[in-house]
């Protein structure tokens, strides 16, 4: 991925709510939750609050084995893309 299809993605998340992993961490309904949320959007920027039992390096690891894509890291906010061939709609990079 370009720089320039990141510098995309970070915008079209900028005014858009955040997936937030709180205290119970990204178990099974966090996981269904934020599948559903990014098969819609595409691309979807992670919030990982303070009370979270995992680090960001562990929820990297995760997001990678379900192939997708981390556009940006900052602290603990994550903006990730994943394609989804079935949208109508769908980013065009």
């Amino acid at each position: 991925m370009t720089n320039k299809q990141k510098t995309y993605l970070k915008n079209l998340v900028k005014n858009s709510n955040q997936f937030l992993i709180g205290k119970d961490g990204f178990q099974e309904r966090q996981r269904t939750d934020f599948n559903n949320y990014i098969l819609k959007n595409e691309v979807v920027k992670i919030k990982l609050l303070e009370t979270s039992p995992i680090t960001v390096d562990e929820l990297i690891e995760i997001l990678s084995k379900d192939n997708v894509e981390i556009v940006n890291k900052i602290g603990r906010t994550l903006v990730v893309y994943k394609e989804n061939p079935e949208l109508k709609n769908k980013i065009i990079l």
